[in-house]
């Protein structure tokens, strides 16, 4: 990918869903770390992280939840476990950005 065209992408994902690339690439590894383990724990999510400190992480991570790009969901056995999970709207911006 030539950098006109991440720049263009990043810039179009800023403006239809006020996300950047730290944001970015929490949802990238929240996926891989779905696809590969099944699941996703909040707080093991924000410890292994490396894009970005763990308040960032943490406070990015809120910040997807709050624009329904990531819900946290609490696990059956141990309510004080949270997981999260992409949302349609995940799905929805996966879609634009192969468009763009």
């Amino acid at each position: 990918m030539r950098l006109e065209k991440l720049a263009e992408a990043l810039g179009s994902l800023k403006r239809k869903y006020n996300v950047d690339g730290t944001d970015v690439l929490i949802l990238n590894a929240v996926y891989a770390m779905k696809k590969q383990h099944g699941e996703v724990l909040t707080m093991q999510f924000i410890k292994n992280f490396k894009g970005a400190s763990e308040a960032t992480t943490h406070a990015r991570m809120k910040k997807l939840i709050r624009c329904g790009l990531l819900d946290r969901v609490g696990d059956e056995k141990n309510l004080r476990v949270k997981k999260l999970e992409p949302t349609p709207k995940t799905w929805e911006l996966v879609k634009y950005l192969a468009e763009v």
